[in-house]
């Protein structure tokens, strides 16, 4: 979220925007990491405006320009705040009931999925699938809050037949995991907010022994997307203390379906195997 400052500033103003100036002021208001790093260029290019505009836009709201924009940016980021505290400050600002915040929860997940389905490079994404379609072995690291969406996507793998493992903790399964990495590998880290050393430690021990390393974060400067070959970059926003994963999970989904569509006739032959061991095995309730 913005800061209060920058926050009223935009609000304030909003009405007085013109259409593509409206548009950067939202992405601002969704994306501050993002802007918080970009250049102007970059921003304009990632907007489809003229870099002038973003000047203009900055002007407009009272800074010199975009530098002087995007330090009051930086100043408003929240840093690495514990989910305690960030919980302290929900309850603090919560005035409105527990029914309230719980329709809040589903609107910050309902704005997670449209924001990463619109921000999602789908070139990056076949780039990644490709690669996942080609390894000899894939490698699905996620700890913490990303566990569960990590192992989302490994099942998924290993269900369309490809050769995934899943590590979401460290020491001895994280480094059996990493034995054997090579050129033929693939890797894919999940991390967000705070991040998890031994996933961070792990997409660079993986770089280094040749594997293609891929992040899906939530920032462009998260420590995962600079040891990354591609970072796939999704908001994370939630409500308290607690984070969306909606988005995230959205992609996950959206990996499995794009490999599918790459190679059709495996994925049909390993889900009918699948399906004959679960009925050999008498693993589900029949109807």
């Amino acid at each position: 979220m913005a800061s209060p400052d920058l926050h009223s500033q935009l609000t304030a103003r909003f009405e007085q925007l013109t259409p593509k100036q409206k548009r950067l002021a939202q992405f601002l208001l969704d994306n501050l990491y993002v802007a918080a790093f970009e250049s102007a260029n970059e921003l304009a290019a990632r907007l489809e405006v003229s870099a002038a505009t973003v000047v203009r836009f900055s002007q407009a709201l009272g800074y010199a320009g975009y530098p002087e924009l995007q330090a009051a940016v930086r100043a408003g980021l929240p840093k690495t705040l514990t989910a305690a505290e960030r919980g302290e400050r929900a309850l603090a600002a919560a005035s409105n009931g527990a029914a309230a915040q719980v329709r809040r929860v589903f609107d910050a997940d309902i704005r997670a999925v449209t924001r990463a389905r619109s921000s999602v490079d789908l070139a990056q994404l076949e780039t990644i699938c490709l690669a996942l379609a080609e390894a000899s072995r894939i490698l699905v690291l996620g700890a913490g809050v990303c566990s569960g969406v990590a192992a989302h996507l490994d099942h998924g793998l290993r269900l369309v037949g490809l050769p995934s493992a899943l590590v979401a903790a460290g020491g001895i399964p994280l480094a059996v995991g990493l034995a054997n990495l090579d050129e033929q590998s693939v890797v894919i880290g999940f991390g967000v907010w705070r991040y998890v050393k031994s996933v961070v430690n792990a997409m660079v021990f993986a770089k280094q022994a040749g594997a293609r390393c891929f992040a899906l974060t939530d920032s462009p400067v998260s420590p995962l997307a600079q040891h990354a070959e591609l970072a796939l970059i999704l908001p994370t926003e939630g409500v308290g203390h607690t984070l969306s994963m909606a988005g995230m999970l959205a992609l996950a989904n959206a990996i499995q379906v794009m490999i599918a569509h790459l190679r059709p006739q495996q994925t049909l032959r390993s889900l009918r195997n699948v399906d004959q061991v679960y009925q050999f095995g008498d693993i589900l309730l029949s109807d």
